[in-house]
């Protein structure tokens, strides 16, 4: 990793004395500024706000920034390994790509590029049940890449059955299951921007492909993307908190 990151600076460097005008921000601060220019109100906040007062988000901002990294001087670093075992398998790193859905509200591409990348970069990538692509779409853009799946136990037992079943025969090597969501967040730059990307479709790719939950509407979702979305708001969640 050292020397790949090495390799990326001396790439850099080697711009001067004229830097590339269109080269990508290099500052994380600088990330977040460019995001705002660029996103509506909505998707924006939807990405950078937290629910309630945001206190919980800052707690856990907070807490992670006391992690320091502790510089260990004449070691012998020579061979390094950096491979970690879960659940039987090797990977290359213990870093993983999280859940996170709706991508498609910040880049058309969504969560097949961010598949794409982790592929490329041998990270397992883990598919959120709140993806705007189905979770097939994602593993055919993974190949053999490693991957997991992030489910959100459903109200309706049937489609939680249904989309284990589809995650298994995709390829998904592992369940992540996300039980602390029984219902939507009090999110109050949403409520303040009236932005809910569900309720326009996006985000519930692999609802609106599931035979399960389309076996419940009168219609198909291409027919009547209305009613399949207000039955989305009906199962959504975890009836074993509620």
């Amino acid at each position: 990793m050292t020397n790949f990151g090495n390799q990326v600076q001396f790439n850099v460097y080697q711009t001067m004395p004229s830097p590339d005008p269109d080269r990508l921000p290099i500052v994380y601060e600088e990330w977040e500024e460019l995001a705002r220019e660029v996103l509506e109100d909505g998707p924006y906040y939807y990405v950078a706000g937290g629910a309630g007062g945001e206190h919980t988000m800052k707690a856990n901002l907070t807490a992670f920034d006391r992690w320091k990294i502790i510089p260990r001087m004449l070691r012998n670093v020579e061979i390094r390994d950096l491979t970690i075992e879960l659940f039987g398998k090797t990977y290359n790193s213990p870093v993983m790509m999280a859940p996170i859905g709706v991508q498609s509200i910040i880049h058309p591409e969504g969560d097949l590029a961010s598949a794409k990348a982790s592929a490329a970069l041998g990270i397992p990538f883990i598919a959120s049940s709140a993806s705007s692509a189905p979770m097939e779409q994602i593993a055919n853009e993974m190949g053999d890449a490693p991957r997991w799946f992030q489910l959100y136990w459903n109200r309706d037992p049937d489609v939680t059955a249904s989309f284990l079943k589809r995650a298994e025969a995709s390829g998904y090597s592992a369940i992540v299951v996300t039980l602390d969501t029984p219902m939507m967040a009090w999110r109050e730059y949403d409520l303040k921007n009236v932005y809910l990307p569900f309720l326009v479709g996006e985000g519930v790719g692999n609802y609106l492909t599931d035979p399960a939950f389309c076996s419940k509407l009168s219609k198909s979702p291409k027919e009547d993307p209305t009613e399949a979305i207000m039955h989305w708001t009906k199962t959504f969640g975890n009836p074993s908190l509620t």
